[in-house]
């Protein structure tokens, strides 16, 4: 046995006697392998079997993790994308964040969902990650003095402000929260006179047939006098540098930016399979509840379901009384499901331009078929993120998104309407900043207090395990939101019962 002194004694390097096959060699059964540790015969060749990387023709060695011990750079990238072995030690290629153990994350650029100011810094120095939900994600933003200019960053004197023709939908959208509002001063409520209840919600609740967001509140409860509020754009297109936290006490921000559930983007596995002599067609992984055509795309993602009229089910359905099938996915409601991976995502994240699904179908926006967690542009037949709804900017070609949204008196349905009728993304309702200009989308006994006696589940869009009440786009974010990790539970489709 010869011995490779560069590498540890578990990963010795065996001088394959004659008739000992390799990876790679001719085979018909797997037994021709078993002296490759982890490999298998897979179409008449030694192959490592999956999630196995090749290592000096004998070898075949786990992948693994970011910040783990490697000797190939497969065993990197084959768990996480875009890394390497570098140093003996799996890392994010140059150009990549490292995000936790499980994902490098592309630069993020001015538009973008991010993660952190590092994030955004990648793709552009002069930028920052203004959060939507603070330490949570949000998107980047030039730093002032600096304007945005298409997908860069520079100095305000030379960007040229794009031409607005009378006739544009657009052309008064700019002022749409260019404005400093101060509370009511003649308000008995201040910071040292708390309200008698502090159990009351604050918060009076009407929805519209069929809704199943939030649409408007009534507060009973005056705000302090010296509550001066700075509305922030949401889609982060021309820089506004003013926002206004919630103060600082025990129960304002409970994030926990140390926790995290560790969604692994994955790359969905496929087939390629022969419909004739002629043409291959290609059969992708589709995960429990969603469409099929065949039981092949169902097994793919679970072994133990099948293609039943139509839809992806589990081959035991037991009469509809097991927990899992396709109308118990298990993802929670409101969140949108991976169709290969079966991990369920925030709505947030669905049509923003930015793959969260390892295969993309987060982002199968252009068409008049918009999945139910995104916005449907109904004229231009395009889809865009239910966060761009009511946010002052025009997203959808021929300004769908925006409609309505100016009316005082009834806001678009999905969308959030304050009690000064300024109406908002659904996602502004409990995520700890203040958007509205009176401060009714953070009313502190429902969204600052741990409280459930007077929450029901209709004016509360996601309720914490401890209580808190929190907008339901925290809802599988990758991110602890609430401070539990209750929000990040369940987020992927439930497995099915085994075939006996």
């Amino acid at each position: 046995m010869d011995r490779n002194p560069q590498y540890p004694e578990d990963l010795a390097v065996t001088t394959p006697a004659i008739g000992i096959l390799k990876l790679n060699d001719e085979c018909s059964r797997d037994k021709n392998c078993e002296n490759i540790e982890n490999s298998r015969c897979h179409l008449g060749y030694c192959r490592c079997q999956p999630f196995y990387a090749a290592y000096n023709e004998t070898r075949c060695v786990e992948s693994t993790m970011l910040g783990n011990d490697c000797y190939v750079s497969e065993q990197c990238s084959m768990k996480v994308a875009n890394s390497t072995c570098l140093d003996g030690v799996c890392q994010c290629d140059d150009g990549y964040l490292q995000f936790r153990r499980h994902t490098c994350l592309t630069p993020a650029k001015p538009g973008q969902v991010c993660y952190s100011h590092e994030h955004c810094r990648l793709w552009d120095s002069d930028t920052h990650c203004d959060f939507l939900i603070p330490d949570l994600f949000g998107r980047c933003q030039c730093t002032a003095p600096m304007k945005r200019d298409g997908e860069i960053c520079r100095p305000n004197n030379l960007v040229i402000p794009p031409v607005i023709s009378s006739n544009n939908p657009t052309s008064n959208s700019n002022n749409f929260f260019d404005e400093t509002t101060q509370i009511d001063p003649d308000s008995t409520f201040s910071p040292g006179n708390q309200p008698e209840n502090n159990n009351d919600t604050g918060v009076q609740i009407s929805w519209l047939k069929n809704a199943t967001r939030l649409l408007s509140t009534s507060m009973t409860t005056r705000l302090p006098t010296n509550l001066v509020t700075h509305p922030m754009y949401r889609t982060p297109r021309p820089h506004h540098e003013d926002t206004n936290e919630l103060p600082e006490d025990n129960d304002a921000v409970i994030i926990d930016a140390d926790t995290i559930t560790e969604l692994i983007q994955t790359t969905t596995p496929s087939v390629p399979t022969k419909a004739d002599r002629h043409e291959t067609t290609t059969l992708t992984a589709v995960s429990l509840g969603l469409r099929c055509t065949n039981d092949l795309e169902c097994r793919m993602a679970d072994t133990h379901s099948r293609c039943i009229d139509g839809v992806c089910d589990c081959a035991i359905r037991g009469n509809g009384s097991l927990p899992c099938g396709a109308t118990r996915t298990g993802c929670p409601v409101g969140t949108f499901q991976c169709r290969g991976s079966g991990t369920c995502i925030s709505w947030f994240f669905v049509c923003d331009g930015r793959p969260d699904c390892g295969d993309g179908s987060d982002e199968e926006c252009a068409s008049d078929q918009c999945p139910n967690q995104a916005f449907a542009c109904k004229k231009s037949k395009v889809c865009i993120s239910k966060a761009g709804q009511c946010d002052g900017r025009i997203d959808c070609p021929n300004g769908e998104d925006e409609e309505g949204c100016k009316n005082r008196r009834r806001c678009p349905e999905g969308s959030f309407r304050c009690n000064n009728g300024q109406c908002l993304p659904a996602y502004e309702f409990c995520n700890a900043v203040v958007s509205c200009r009176d401060g009714s989308d953070e009313p502190r006994g429902a969204c600052r207090t741990r409280y459930r006696g007077r929450l029901s589940a209709r004016n509360c869009p996601f309720r914490c395990a401890n209580g808190q009440c929190r907008s339901d786009a925290i809802t599988c974010s990758g991110r602890d939101g609430c401070g539990d990790n209750s929000d990040e539970i369940n987020c992927s489709v439930c497995r099915c019962p085994a075939v006996a």
